[in-house]
């Protein structure tokens, strides 16, 4: 399995495209999407609960982290 790529702009999450600028698998090219300002995206785990949570996504220096956000009750 290979690691997702990401760009977060302004609280949106962009996944890096499947072809871009008629580079074919540009998803596959891990040093260009790097250059290009993609970060490896780490999906977390969804809870199995009946709590209500919302997703944030906080930028780390080399990743992007999903984030579960538990809301108040």
């Amino acid at each position: 399995m290979t690691d997702k790529y990401a760009k977060l702009i302004n609280g949106v999450l962009y996944f890096a495209p499947e072809n871009k600028d008629n580079i074919i698998n540009y998803n596959l090219d891990t040093d260009r999407m790097i250059a290009d300002g993609y970060k490896i995206f780490v999906e977390a785990l969804r809870p199995e609960t009946n709590r209500k949570y919302h997703i944030e996504y906080v930028e780390e220096s080399d990743y992007i982290i999903e984030a579960i956000i538990y809301d108040c009750l």
